[in-house]
Order: C-alpha cells, then structure tokens, then sequence
C-alpha cells in the first residue's frame, strides 16, 4: 500500500461523512501491503514477456478451466498489476469471479457485489464496459466518483486504479477481465495500454477457441486457421510494442500474414489519386506484377476490392473469385498464381482514412466469420501501431529540438559550453586519423563593458548577436565556434598543416570583430579581442586541458599593456604558472575577490546564527568557484585568499551588527596554510584590526597536508583556540582518520560531511549515522553543525533528532553580502517542538524512540514505555494527520502489540519491527516530499 493510501482513507472519511452524516466515524483498519509486494511500472520488456506466455498458453491444447487459470496467472505475474479478476454473468445481473489471482483478489470477490444491469452497483467501471463493449481506464479510484460502492473496500486493499477488458466472442460481449494496481495512473502509462488493447482484441477469441475445440472437435480446421490468424495478430501486438518505424510495421504485417500458412499474398495499397491504389509494401509471390498490373488496369475490367474498401471504408471480401462476377481478373493474374478467395480492409490513420490491407488465398470459403473478425483487428492494430511510430516520430522532433535548445546559446543561437564539450573530443579523434594540427582557442572582446554600460543591455545583446554572425561568416565549414557566457567565446580550428594556418584563422578572427557595429540607434562602435590559443598534438593534453591553456594564453596577452602587435598569442607551458600568478595579482589588487554567504540556523530555537563565508572569484560575467581555482594556488597564494575572504566577512559582520544583526562568522583555511609562521599573526592583525571579538570567529579545517602529523597539528589547533578564535573540524565522516582525529583534537565544532544527509531519502537509515555522530559530539562537549540539508522533510528530521545546527539549500544558497542582509530581514523561524512534521521526521523519531527501548533493562519498563500505540511519537504523528486507519497506522499498532507480547511471555516482536520499518520506507521513497502525502490530511 502507498503512503498516500493514508490520504485516501481519510477524504474518504471526509466525503462519506458528508454524504450521510449517521455514517460511522471511524475506518475499518486497512489491510496491509504484504512484504515485498511490487508496486513498480512494468517495462516493454516485461509485458512482451507476458505475451509470449499467454501466446504458449492460449496455442496449447488444454481444457478451458486450465487456459483461463494460466491466463489469469499469467497477467497478475505482470509487475504492477495487483490484483486480476475473470468476470462472468450469472444470469441474474451480477457478475461472478470464475477466476482470480493476487493478494485479496479472491476476497474482494466474496464481498463486493458487482452487477451490470441497473442501479448505482451497474454503473461502475464494470457495468459500463459490459455496456458499451469498451475499455474502461480509471486512474485513481481516490477521485473517480463511480466507484464510491466499492471504493473503501479496495483502498484498504491499497488499490488505486483500474482497468476493465470487455471479452468477445464469436457471438457478442461474454466476459469481463478486470485489473487492479496499488498506482495511480498506471493503466495510462508505459506499455500498459497497448497490452490491454492487445487483451482487448485477442484474448476473448482466444477463450472461446478453447470451450469451443472442448465442444466441437470437428471445427479443428478452421480453429488452425483462427490459430494462424491469431500467430500474425499476436505478431502485430508485440511489433505494436516495439516497431521504430513505419516500413517495419507494415513490412512485418505482411510478411506475418504470409507465414501464417493461410494466406498467399498480403500488400498495403496508399490512394493514387481518383479512387485509385498504388502497391505500397507486400510480400508473397507475385507482388510485383500484381503491382504493375494494378497500376495499368482499365476501371471497365471490372472492379478491384482494394479500391471499393477504399471508397466505402469498409472491409470487402470473396471466397470465390472465379465464381463472383464482376471481379476485374487483373489479365489472368489470379489464376496463374492460384489465388481463390481475396479480401481488402481499410486502415486509419490518425482517425482518417489511409490505405488498405489487401490478402488473398488459395482456398476458397476462408473467409469465415471468424476469419473477418479477426481481419479486422489486424487492421485496427496496423493504424495504431502507425499512430504510435507517428507519436514516437513527435517525440524523436521534440527531443531534438530540446537538445538542440540545450546545446545553443539562447542569444547568439551559435553552440554553447555543453556542445563545445561533446564536439571537442570528435574534433580531436579526426586530428589524429588526418595527421593534422587543431587549434582551441578563447576570445574575450576588449572594451565590450564599457559599451554595455553607456548604451544599455539592448545595445549590448545587439553587438553580440552581431559579433556572433561575423564569427560564424568568417569561419570554414569544418571549424566551430561558441559562446561560453559574457563576451567569451570558443573556437576549434580543424585541418590546420601549418602554425601559420593557425595564424591565419586569428588574422580573420580580429578582422570579423574589430570591423566597426552600428547599434540601433545609429551609434557607430567598435570593440576589440584578445584570442588565446593553444595547438593538438603540439600540446597532447585532453580537451578540458586544451581549453584550460587556451585560456593561460588569453590571460598572457590581455596582460600585455599598450599597443600590440597582435591581438593573440599561443600556449607555452612555461606561460601557466605566470598566468595563475597574474590571476591571483588580479584577486589582490583589482578586488576580484567575492565574498558569499550561507546561513547556519539553530534549528532547536529557530534563529540565524551565523554564516559561512566562501571564496568565489568574478571572471567577467561567471564566478569561478574554489574547485577550479585553488588547486592552480601556491600556499603563499591561499594564505593571501584566505586573509581576503576573512577580512571581508568581519567589515560584513561590522555593519550587519551596525544594522542590529548580530552573526558568527566561519571561513575554511587549509592546515598547509595554518601550518606556516606567519599564519597566526596574520590572523591575529586581522581580527584586532576589525574590532570583532575573536570568540564570533570560527576557522574551519580539512586535513592534509602536514596536517596529518597529528602531534603538530594538536599544538597549532591550541595556539589558535587559545586567542579566542574557535576551530570547526569539517567534513566530519568522509574518511575514517577525521574521526579519529576527534579524539585528540580539542575543537569546538563538528561538520557533518553532506554526503550522509542529501540522500536520505534513498537511505532513511543513514540517520542512525547522523544519532551516532550527535552522541559523539555531545561526548566530547562540541557543537555539530549538519551540512547540505536540501529538502523540507530532511531538515524535519534532524530537529526532530535535536541537531543543534544546520545549513543548506533547504535553509538558503549562498548569497552576496547585500542579498543576505535582504535575506535576514525577511526570516521567520520557529522553535523546534520535536514533533515529527513529515514523514522523514516520523521515520527519524521512531529511530530515537526505538533506540530508547533498546536501552531499557526489564521488560516491564519496556511495557510501560510501549503500552499505547498513540503515545509514542510517531503514534502522536499519526493522530495529528490521520495514518492510523491506513496500512502504516496498522503496522505501527501490531509494532506496539508484539512489543507487549514481548515483554510478558518473551515473544520476538522484530518481524513487527522489520514491518513497520519497512512501511516507513516504502513511505518515505515513494515521494520526494514527503510532506505533501501529509498536508492533504
């Protein structure tokens, strides 16, 4: 049973208690799901397989009872489906389950009264398709007004939508075939609704073949014939499923039909203007001719049945050629080949009419009743096995057009980062097999700003679309260009024999650009480029490396001041450390530097605590983030990164205290850097300098480096607490030497690493992680601080466990010091209640709770603590939203039950255990946000 079973059983409440207010008040406990039990979609795969099993089945000589006991077994063995019924009137208007198969199938069938003949118990989903003789969907019996005589009985099954199969016979409607799955919808997805068309069209045929060849052994003749009919229709179902194209389908049909043994030829005639046919696809002998005595016949030959199911859209047949008159002989064809007996059906497309499906035999009298039903399926399949390659044909568009939008630059239209990515490599590959130089370079337009501020950001998209159009003119058809973002742009130069070629390619690339733009208004422009380059194989990097050094070079010749030979300059591998080195010149001297912010919260008293400063660096119009730039970094460099980013936080903290927003401040400083002489009075002049008492500062470290000598790391973490200045150990968890280290050394706080709680909705129990961790912390007198809490539910969990702090994308991204102070004022926090809100919450409580239990010494306190189901915390949980009619509210009870039959005659009551923890989890997966399954309530 779903979690949202829960939510249904109490609207449910809701409506019947509206509907009759003398109705009882409380629910029937529901039935749980049995352990184990699959709600998952079924595959394509999963359904063929079920034909080719129902195709051995209903083709094996068999009694009739057997045949329907193994169909029925075999659709409720399909995952997804739960529950599976073989319907049949009784001659008093109701229908009597002759067959069934699944979990409470058979009970359901004792209990609920269906019928087809009047009243509100005939015009549910059964009643109707009885009627009608179609296909009746209902996607979710929580919402489908129809169903309410029956509705209470299958959710407390946990049944949530339906599907019911009218089966036919030779001589009309005899039976019903009714399914049930735990999901919503799932009748309506995936491949489900052309196997259930297929059940449709076959298997009541199929049924009564079987009763049939019981009664009347003498029809054993046609029935292989119906059988061979059946081995194509069965064919058509499964390429209905799997077909990628049109000539595949109509191609296989005919060929199906051939093999079948009751048919000679088989040919799809399309409209060749005036009523006639043209040969579109066939396959048997004689095709050709046929085609070609079609196309030159003389409509005063006599008539063509291809052509009168044409213009009459409906089927045509003869079971006696030669004996019918009339019939155009198409010059003696008919005879030569040996055919007898021919029929033709039209096909739609799309709901309109398309061409006809032409057979002929060389029996005469084949075309029984029988026969023609059958025919006709095949031509209903035929048009939905096109509608779906013309379904997947609209997905094939949409999904090229999404790629293409993915993969373009929205304002230029010229490719993006993503496309340089995946056509770099396949430019490189050709390299190599040519035995030719390729060239990656990167462009920055010079003086671009200024233009963009003067003249508004009009203007400016103006000037790169049109710079995008020169770029792109002034390229070969074998070279490609893209726009990374900003003013920068990227090139791949292919088939280059020469450096010159290369200095070619530069040559028309400063000419493309510095060529002056008149913008809109009429205001004549000129902007300029700088063009780094780097040449493969010369440079045998890979392509993240190849741009990287293009890059190098780029920052090599925007440093050039004053006139310039050249606007470009290519890669020199004695260039990179003296280009990181200008970077880092620039983050010092040119305010590069960008400081942001994450909030850290109390979650027990809802309150902003203080912030985590992270380094970012502004590179034109992207921030560079502390991956791609710190490892290009010296110590000495670092250090300088770190005095930066600290002394920004502290004027930030001056004026938000200024402001009467008191806050803590953390920043991350590599032990390489803390190691070193100058590290301590550095941070020392810093913090005297900002006037902040040293107790707001917290530095956080990571180990490596000299870090890993621990005696020199204790020394060097006591010199710092011994200023005031608190210290954090981070990441806490990803390697099992940083627990280690917390035995030795005295910090102040613990980082739990975000790998433990950003998946906890795949692995719940990973909070036990998160308990053991907390034990740790309070053990050892320090402060835990859980980082990359991303969802409501996950943040629900931790309060619930009692985390004294956390930060994350659920509580705030980082942010510029202005937005933060935005932030702040628009902030509500509430106290932690310790009461579960969602269901991850009440899945963390239960953890807690249990853990408790454990830890009790005599059974009989263990009856006390566990005597009432609606005192523990998830039972409080379960009160407030309404779960305890449902399946999870049913598992937690006999959870409680087996507790105390536990405690007084030493029962076992962990496989209660195991079945509420695996209905908390099943919860808990099925939605991403729990909460919504609980805000329906």
């Amino acid at each position: 049973m779903t979690p949202i079973a829960g939510t249904a059983i109490a609207l449910l409440e809701r409506d019947r208690h509206n509907d009759d207010p003398t109705a009882e008040r409380h629910a029937k406990a529901a039935r749980p799901e049995p352990p184990g039990g699959r709600t998952c979609a079924a595959t394509a795969d999963d359904v063929l397989a079920a034909l080719l099993r129902l195709d051995a089945a209903q083709l094996s000589t068999q009694a009739s009872q057997t045949l329907c006991e193994q169909v029925v077994a075999i659709i409720g063995e399909v995952p997804g489906i739960a529950a599976v019924w073989l319907w049949r009137p009784d001659g008093s208007g109701r229908l009597v389950a002759e067959e069934t198969s699944g979990l409470y199938a058979a009970e359901y069938a004792a209990t609920a009264e269906v019928r087809i003949d009047r009243g509100a118990l005939a015009e549910g989903p059964a009643g109707r398709a009885w009627r009608s003789g179609m296909v009746e969907i209902s996607d979710d019996w929580l919402t489908e007004p129809t169903v309410t005589p029956w509705r209470r009985l299958a959710l407390e099954y946990g049944w949530r939508s339906s599907a019911v199969v009218p089966l036919c016979g030779r001589d009309g409607l005899y039976r019903l075939l009714a399914l049930r799955s735990h999901e919503p919808g799932f009748f309506s997805a995936g491949p489900m609704p052309a196997f259930i068309r297929h059940l449709a069209t076959v298997l009541g045929l199929a049924l009564e073949q079987a009763e049939i060849g019981e009664r009347d052994r003498a029809h054993h003749e046609n029935l292989d014939r119906l059988r061979g009919l059946y081995r194509a229709l069965l064919g058509q179902a499964k390429l209905l499923l799997k077909a990628r194209s049109e000539g595949e389908v109509l191609r296989a049909t005919c060929r199906r039909l051939v093999d079948s043994g009751l048919f000679v030829m088989a040919w799809i005639g399309l409209p060749a203007g005036e009523g006639h046919l043209r040969v579109h696809v066939g396959a048997g002998p004689g095709i050709a001719e046929s085609s070609r005595l079609i196309a030159e016949r003389s409509p005063a030959a006599g008539r063509i049945l291809p052509e009168e199911a044409w213009r009459s859209g409906k089927l045509q047949f003869s079971n006696d050629r030669a004996g019918e008159a009339g019939l155009d002989p198409l010059d003696g064809f008919f005879e030569r080949v040996g055919l007898a007996a021919t029929a033709a059906l039209p096909i739609r497309r799309g709901g309109a009419p398309w061409g006809v499906l032409s057979i002929a035999s060389a029996r005469k009298g084949v075309f029984t009743q029988e026969m023609l039903q059958l025919l006709a399926r095949v031509g209903e399949l035929i048009g939905r096995a096109l509608d779906e390659c013309d379904l997947k044909e609209q997905l094939r568009a949409e999904r090229a057009a999404q790629s293409r939008m993915a993969r373009h630059d929205p304002l230029t239209s010229l490719p993006n980062r993503l496309a340089l990515s995946e056509h770099l490599p396949q430019a490189m590959a050709r390299a190599r097999r040519q035995e030719r130089m390729l060239a990656v370079a990167m462009l920055d337009l010079d003086n671009f700003k200024p233009i963009n501020d003067q003249f508004g950001h009009a203007a400016g998209d103006f000037l790169l679309r049109e710079i995008g159009v020169r770029l792109r003119q002034a390229m070969r058809t074998t070279d490609f260009v893209a726009r990374l973002g900003g003013d920068e742009f990227a090139f791949v130069l292919e088939g280059l024999a020469q450096t010159e070629d290369a200095e070619v390619a530069a040559e028309r690339i400063r000419a493309a650009i510095e060529a002056p733009i008149a913008l809109p208004e009429g205001t004549s422009v000129t902007v300029g480029g700088s063009l780094g380059m780097t040449l493969y194989p010369l440079d045998d990097a890979d392509g993240e490396v190849l741009l990287r050094h293009a890059d190098v070079a780029l920052y090599g010749i925007k440093e050039r001041k004053g006139p310039r030979g050249r606007c470009w300059d290519v890669y020199r591998p004695s260039q990179e450390k003296g280009a990181t080195t200008t970077v880092l010149r620039g983050l010092l001297a040119r305010g590069q530097v960008r400081v942001h912010y994450q909030p850290i919260i109390d979650l027990q008293a809802g309150t902003v605590v203080g912030v985590e400063a992270l380094a970012r660096i502004e590179k034109g119009s992207r921030l560079v983030y502390p991956g791609e730039f710190l490892p290009h970094l010296s110590v000495d460099e670092r250090k300088d990164l770190s005095r930066q980013v600290l002394e920004q936080g502290l004027d930030d903290l001056r004026r938000w205290d200024a402001a009467g927003l008191r806050l803590d401040i953390s920043f991350n400083a590599e032990p390489d850097v803390l190691m070193r002489a100058d590290a301590l009075p550095c941070l020392d002049a810093t913090a005297s300098a900002s006037g902040i008492e040293p107790s707001r500062i917290t530095v956080e470290l990571l180990e490596s480096g000299e870090f890993l000598s621990l005696e020199r790391a204790l020394v060097r973490v006591q010199e710092i607490r011994a200023r005031g200045v608190r210290v954090a150990l981070d990441d806490v968890g990803s390697a099992y030497s940083s627990l280690l280290r917390l035995r030795t050394l005295p910090v102040d706080k613990i980082k739990l690493d975000q790998a433990f709680v950003r998946e906890l909705h795949g692995r719940p129990d990973d909070l036990l992680f998160v308990l053991t961790v907390q034990a740790l912390a309070r053990g050892l007198d320090c402060a835990l601080v859980v980082e990359g809490v991303e969802t409501a539910d996950i943040l629900d969990a931790l309060s619930v466990l009692g985390v004294k702090e956390a930060q994350g994308y659920a509580i705030a991204r980082p942010m510029p010091a202005a937005a933060l102070a935005a932030w702040l004022a628009e902030w509500v926090g509430e106290p932690a209640t310790r009461e579960p809100r969602t269901l991850l919450g009440a899945y963390a409580s239960h953890l807690e709770w249990t853990q408790t239990l454990r830890g009790l010494p005599s059974p009989s306190m263990l009856a006390d603590k566990a005597g009432d189901a609606h005192a523990c915390p998830i039972g409080c949980f379960f009160d407030r939203v309404g779960l305890h009619g449902t399946a999870l509210g049913e598992a937690h009870k006999r959870f409680h039950d087996a507790v105390l039959r536990w405690s007084r005659r030493g029962d076992s009551y962990w496989p209660a255990a195991t079945i509420l923890r695996q209905r908390l989890l099943e919860a808990i997966a099925v939605s991403r946000n729990p909460a919504e399954a609980v805000a329906a309530h």
